[in-house]
């Protein structure tokens, strides 16, 4: 990336307006700091294919950040609604390139164990409880 601020879409569940709000100021803040930010609140338009938007950023991404928390860990390891299926689309990532650090995990609410998706288990991540 060689001083090239790096694309990175942020992938978080939807678990109350307080914590979506969070995941925005998150977002501004890499925006500031001119990180390239992908995340649906801006990017993801009236009429747009969801799934599309979801599978078009994990791709265009050179780094993803997963905003943890014990809904998003549920609904990942469920496989339900969009957290679900961006972990299928990033599970075939990691099964092509295990020793990828592309995946981020942010944790937000909870502990690891409490958190932390299957997928996810083993990588180092970043604490913001």
């Amino acid at each position: 990336m060689d001083g090239i601020m790096p694309k990175v879409f942020i992938s978080y569940s939807w678990d109350s307006d307080p914590h979506k709000a969070w995941v925005k100021t998150l977002a501004d803040r890499l925006i500031y700091a001119g990180v390239d930010v992908i995340i649906d609140q801006y990017d993801c338009k009236s009429g747009d294919n969801f799934l599309h938007f979801m599978e078009d950023s994990v791709a265009k991404a050179e780094r993803v950040l997963l905003i943890l928390t014990e809904k998003f860990k549920d609904k990942a390891d469920k496989r339900e609604r969009g957290v679900g299926y961006e972990g299928q689309v990033i599970s075939a990532e990691l099964y092509e390139d295990g020793l990828s650090n592309k995946f981020i995990p942010v944790l937000r609410s909870g502990t690891p164990a409490t958190s932390t998706p299957v997928y996810l288990k083993g990588r180092a991540g970043v604490d913001m409880r």
